[in-house]
């Protein structure tokens, strides 16, 4: 099944307009105004994943739309996967691993399953990048799945400082729903103790001291 669904990048693009924008309808034109996809790639594809079942297919004033079907059975799985691969267009320059980037991960509504139309994709990046450079990516992906994404970036250091004072934004983040993109829980762990300065495993009472304000286990 999934091989079917990701057999084509202009499945995919069709798939990550409209399972990312499940509460909202979409005709054959106007997904070709987004994607830049051609108007008959469009049509095949739509009513490939309407007969899969991803996709509800309805008529309305004269025209035919498509919307993500959020009762399909895969549907939290095949959203996922497409967050992750959105993400990860943003965080990495040409598709390859960027060593500048110590963690990042969606945050907020979308990492939640709770967006509403109007939330953004909010990204959470830890390394010694630039805003600007993650944003220029983010605009040039963003066009292309109808949703706008948001980048915050802080260094190692910036972040260690952050999660020992408290800091409120940092806090929610990650005390908040959270889906990895690079690194993991313990990434985090040991970058807000220092252990990663110090290229060893952060010590489990410091760890504890400084996370017990958002139980990571």
């Amino acid at each position: 099944m999934l091989k079917d669904l990701f057999s084509s990048s202009a499945r995919v693009q069709v798939l990550s307009l409209l399972l990312l924008n499940p509460d909202t309808k979409f005709y054959q034109r106007e997904i070709e105004t987004i994607t830049g996809l051609a108007i008959r790639s469009i049509q095949r594809e739509t009513e490939k994943l309407e007969a899969l079942g991803v996709l509800h297919k309805f008529a309305e004033a004269n025209k035919v739309y498509f919307q993500g079907n959020r009762d399909y059975n895969l549907f939290p799985e095949l959203r996922r996967m497409l967050l992750k691969t959105v993400g990860l267009k943003v965080v990495l320059a040409d598709a390859q691993a960027d060593e500048r980037i110590k963690a990042a991960l969606i945050h907020g509504p979308f990492a939640a399953g709770r967006e509403k139309p109007t939330d953004p994709i909010a990204i959470f990046v830890v390394g010694d990048v630039s805003k600007q450079e993650l944003q220029a990516r983010a605009e040039e992906v963003q066009s292309s799945i109808g949703r706008e994404i948001t980048c915050y970036v802080r260094t190692p250091q910036s972040f260690r400082s952050r999660v020992q004072l408290g800091y409120g934004f940092v806090a929610n983040v990650l005390a908040g729903p959270k889906l990895f993109l690079i690194g993991d829980k313990r990434t985090l762990r040991s970058l807000a103790t220092g252990a990663w300065e110090r290229r060893e495993p952060p010590r489990r009472e410091r760890a504890a001291e400084v996370f017990q304000w958002w139980n990571v286990p």
